[in-house]
């Protein structure tokens, strides 16, 4: 069973993380990355934390009062899964609701490990492996409890004389380690083995490191910077080193991805090269590097003698997580990133998240929304503008009245009903999200202008349009692309056939209470972008009679063709025949994607109606 938890941001002085039944909080250093609630009453916690001393101590308190006090538990596990990454089991969870703390703690006068060689997280370790050396606060007795995973394999427990060191021992010592493996130890997995001379217990402790490459003969990299499997690399990187071992002629090739177009420059010396990426100055999120060289020789000639795979990862943004504020109008929370660069005038850039399925999970919803800004990041930092990523909920319950659900993320007509708590008027809690980030980007000092700039693609696209239609005089500008099969037009019918919302706005004032804003839609700068060969189709008719269904299908040409882009020389002169600034774009040979060239187009779009 997945249990979701809302969670919102807390400094603190401690390396803390609170949990309630619902609220999460989560302190500086400690990162929470998934939540589960398992079949046997376990709540297992997954977390980063940026500097693992080890052991976590678990407290529980029924309340957040002050006075409140914390209760000591104990059971709680904790394991390495990889470097800063953690995974707890919180034993005998209760629906009651309560407030769980893990928190680093001395473990209450237990044994600690002090040291590790090689260390938590070292990379490039020799595969000539043989011992792995642990070393205690204090000294321990004769007891051992080792479970190393299948890349070390079995092994065996010796001493230091003052019995403050421990060295595992692998049995299978005439074998190299696998080479660009990684090893994982536990120490005392079932909280028996290891103790001090009072018979106090080590806590369960992991930890992991990377192994390298065999030893080679021959010209091979050495090392590189980044090092292979490197991770929250800076964003702005824009070189990578490769050194090897010996000088080698100044030339070669990469097999690349997310590293082009690249140049290559060496050291005088001829055993570093350098691999720069021509869009340095830029920055690049949450991006996957590959680069492994090709065709390269020493200087007497000799072809590298071992292939060397580099794969690293940039840092994700660093978002903040706006926590909903019903009293401020909106129930979900949102992302907000600030480049390091802002431009002026200040424009808050929107995207409404868009997850592609129905899921009553809101922790699935809140991951798409995350990689979201991730992905969008990077347009945003050469916007210049502030991005704000919703985390609005895609639900199967409650049902809508008709086949095909709530579809919030496109903003549908149940969207702006005010039957279902939380999910009432989507539109005006974007709204009131858009005005509490331009709060706060305002108390940051930026004079944020009151007009934003909103962007979507596929269902995120069609909220775009929606939104223009519903708000237009809250938007600077707005590019919505392929918008759910048909961007929604001003007009209530055309040629006879009645266009109700999503499809027109002839029943905006049932849906709303308020009509349509014609004089303000006509200020709006659009970019309305689709494929050629696109055919999503979602066109939605759901609210309508079956002789208006039939009417908007006939109009459409539908199911007779399923190109979108066949409909845009008629969405065109709907538009234009209101006086609309709307510009419809068509893109030869392009599906249901974003293509570079949309970014660039996109990017001179909104820059001109800054």
């Amino acid at each position: 069973m997945k249990v979701s938890f809302r969670s919102r941001w807390r400094r603190a002085a401690e390396r803390v993380l609170i949990l309630y039944f619902p609220v999460l909080f989560v302190g500086a250093s400690l990162d929470l990355v998934q939540t589960e609630l398992l079949p046997g009453g376990q709540l297992r916690v997954r977390f980063t934390d940026s500097a693992p001393p080890l052991p976590y101590g678990l407290e529980m308190r029924s309340s957040m009062e002050p006075q409140a006090p914390w209760e000591p538990l104990h059971g709680l596990s904790v394991r390495t899964l990889e470097p800063a990454l953690f995974e707890a089991l919180v034993p005998g969870v209760s629906w009651e609701g309560g407030f769980y703390r893990i928190s680093v703690s001395p473990g209450a006068g237990l044994p600690l490990v002090v040291a590790t060689d090689p260390p938590n997280g070292a990379t490039e370790v020799s595969t000539d492996l043989t011992r792995i050396r642990v070393s205690f606060d204090r000294p321990m007795g004769a007891t051992a409890s080792v479970l190393p995973d299948e890349n070390w394999g079995a092994s065996f427990v010796t001493w230091s004389a003052d019995r403050r060191t421990a060295e595992i021992h692998r049995l299978s010592t005439p074998l190299r380690l696998a080479a660009n493996t990684t090893v994982s130890v536990t120490l005392n997995p079932d909280g028996q083995g290891f103790a001090d001379h009072q018979g106090q217990k080590l806590a369960p402790h992991s930890f992991v490191f990377s192994l390298g490459a065999h030893p080679v003969e021959g010209p091979h990299v050495v090392w590189s910077h980044p090092s292979r499997g490197a991770r929250a690399v800076d964003p702005m990187i824009g070189t990578v080193e490769f050194r090897f071992s010996e000088p080698m002629m100044k030339s070669g090739g990469f097999t690349s991805s997310g590293w082009w177009p690249w140049a290559l420059s060496w050291s005088e010396d001829g055993r570093t090269a350098y691999v720069s990426r021509g869009t340095a100055g830029t920055a690049l999120y949450g991006h996957s590097v590959r680069l492994s060289p090709l065709h390269f020789r020493s200087a007497a000639g000799v072809p590298l003698a071992a292939d060397y795979d580099l794969r690293f990862k940039t840092a994700d943004p660093d978002a903040l997580r706006v926590e909903a504020n019903p009293a401020k109008g909106f129930y979900w929370p949102y992302y907000l990133w600030i480049p390091p660069n802002v431009e002026a005038p200040v424009t808050l850039l929107v995207e409404p998240n868009n997850t592609g399925g129905v899921a009553d999970d809101l922790w699935i919803h809140e991951q798409s929304a995350r990689s979201l800004v991730t992905w969008r990041c990077s347009f945003a930092n050469r916007l210049g503008s502030p991005l704000l990523v919703p985390v609005f909920p895609r639900p199967s319950n409650p049902p809508a009245p008709e086949p095909g659900g709530i579809y919030v993320h496109a903003l549908d007509r149940y969207s702006l009903n005010g039957t279902w708590a939380g999910i009432h008027r989507i539109d005006l809690q974007m709204a009131a999200m858009v005005e509490d980030a331009l709060q706060r980007l305002r108390s940051s000092g930026y004079e944020a202008d009151e007009k934003v700039f909103m962007m979507g693609f596929s269902a995120s696209g069609a909220f775009t349009s929606r939104f223009a239609i519903l708000h237009p005089s809250r938007l600077k500008a707005a590019a919505p692309g392929s918008p759910g099969g048909w961007p929604t037009v001003p007009v209530n019918s055309w040629q006879g056939t009645p266009l109700r919302y999503p499809m027109g706005v002839q029943d905006l004032p049932e849906l709303t209470g308020g009509g349509f804003d014609l004089a303000a839609f006509q200020q709006l700068p659009l970019y309305i972008y689709v494929g050629s060969v696109d055919t999503n189709d979602a066109f939605d008719v759901r609210g309508m009679s079956e002789t208006e269904k039939a009417q908007v299908r006939q109009f459409l040409n539908w199911p007779s063709d399923p190109v979108l882009a066949s409909r845009w020389p008629l969405a065109q002169a709907i538009y234009h025949s209101v006086g609309s600034q709307a510009e419809l774009v068509v893109y030869p040979g392009v599906a249901h994607t974003i293509t570079s060239e949309m970014f660039d187009d996109l990017l001179a779009f909104f820059r001109q109606h800054r």
